[in-house]
């Protein structure tokens, strides 16, 4: 299978899951947003795949539990990294809504 035939894939995968029609253009831009981001993790995780690093964190360098990657195969972080990760994410954020707001 083609590259544009697992986005397209997966974009139609992403309507369904969103419950989104895909009728207007900003529909389609957030579906193409989310996918270009899903595909970057998705090279990111072959690319460990490769060098030998597949399954383990990024960050701490233990191993990531079995049951995270079969539900995200192309996690690099465990859970308790991307946890912070996320939150720290999350401050950042609301510290730019506010400073605009």
């Amino acid at each position: 299978m083609k590259r544009q035939e697992v986005l397209n894939v997966l974009k139609r995968q992403l309507r369904d899951k969103l419950n989104v029609a895909g009728d207007y253009p900003a529909e389609d831009e957030l579906l193409d947003y989310v996918l270009a981001d899903r595909w970057a993790s998705v090279k990111e995780a072959l690319l460990r795949a490769e060098e030998g690093l597949y399954g383990i964190c990024a960050d701490c360098g233990k191993n990531i539990a079995l049951r995270r990657l079969k539900a995200r195969p192309e996690a690099i972080r465990c859970m308790q990294c991307q946890s912070s990760k996320d939150q720290q994410r999350a401050k950042h954020e609301m510290r730019i809504r506010l400073a605009y707001a």
